[in-house]
């Protein structure tokens, strides 16, 4: 803590700095934005400190809906060169849906959804 010499000046008191913890007269004491009493002017630590003009800015509201869409096309099949898409042994890999037909195992022979 800073010892200084005690003066008397009338209307002002010792008050201690909410950061550094030094005493100062009240005058040299002022209010932060984050709501501590700081030093601030000459003499002092210059514990201060302003509040950032980028709290100040507002954002702008962003369109988040595209311009065009489409319809949802339903449920595709894909046919290969030759027909519907088979596997080595020329069974078909899809239903009459179109969803893949896998046997539920974890074969390396498995459709998988990615791969069609």
């Amino acid at each position: 803590m800073r010892i200084f010499r005690q003066v008397y000046k009338q209307g002002l008191f010792n008050a201690t700095c909410d950061r550094c913890g030094w005493t100062f007269k009240s005058n040299q004491l002022r209010a932060e934005w984050t709501g501590l009493r700081t030093c601030k002017g000459p003499g002092t630590n210059d514990c201060w400190e302003a509040r950032h003009p980028q709290d100040f800015l507002r954002g702008r509201r962003d369109k988040q809906a595209p311009p065009w869409v489409r319809p949802d096309p339903g449920i595709v099949v894909e046919y290969g060169v030759g027909g519907p898409i088979t596997d080595e042994n020329g069974l078909s890999l899809l239903d009459e849906d179109g969803s893949a037909i896998t046997d539920g195992g974890n074969n390396a022979n498995d459709v998988q959804p990615g791969d069609l």
